[in-house]
């Protein structure tokens, strides 16, 4: 569940720009308008509107910057580096499950995987060092469209070659459901 360890990251990176911290229904609110599911765009869009309500006309941070700002909270250490070596809010993110459900899944013949919009090293430090699992299938950022669009979830359904139409079908309702 890495709804804590984002909420901090972004709290904690606007804060670093401008001092305020947001609370979460703010960034709930921000979010439910639909296109701010990029922490680090809604991180920027709330610094953008909390200037704009103080009349604030300083230059907006540096995209790149604020990037590195967030991953240093979220992470705490190199995100392509060694996890071992990460302090970040991600480090206390609580498991809802954990890798035997998995493998009972496989073992009842039901293919799985994850989408994410998290950066690829954050899923596989979760996916892999934390849940134990070995090289789960998975659509992370930047490999498919930002949500909502189902792109990444169509083409991991997919992905199986000695899967049906109808098996591909019912694993994309199952994890649209597991997903709500």
């Amino acid at each position: 569940d890495v709804c804590s360890s984002d909420l901090r990251a972004i709290v904690e990176t606007v804060h670093h720009y401008c001092g305020w911290r947001p609370e979460p229904s703010v960034i709930d609110a921000l979010k439910s308008e639909g296109c701010w599911n990029n922490d680090w765009h809604a991180s920027a869009e709330l610094i953008r509107r909390h200037r704009a309500r103080l009349e604030d006309n300083s230059a907006e941070p540096v995209f790149a910057e604020l990037v590195e700002v967030f991953e240093a909270f979220y992470f705490g250490g190199d995100p392509d580096g060694d996890p071992s070596l990460w302090r970040g809010f991600i480090g206390a993110e609580p498991l809802l499950l954990d890798g035997t459900c998995f493998a009972r899944l496989t073992n009842c013949g039901i293919a799985w995987g994850f989408v994410s919009g998290a950066e690829p090293p954050s899923c596989r430090f979760v996916l892999e060092r934390r849940l134990g699992l070995a090289d789960p299938p998975l659509i992370a950022m930047g490999d498919a469209p930002d949500k909502p669009d189902p792109e990444g979830l169509i083409h991991l359904a997919r992905s199986e070659e000695h899967t049906s139409e109808l098996q591909s079908q019912f694993r994309i309702s199952y994890a649209v459901f597991c997903l709500k």
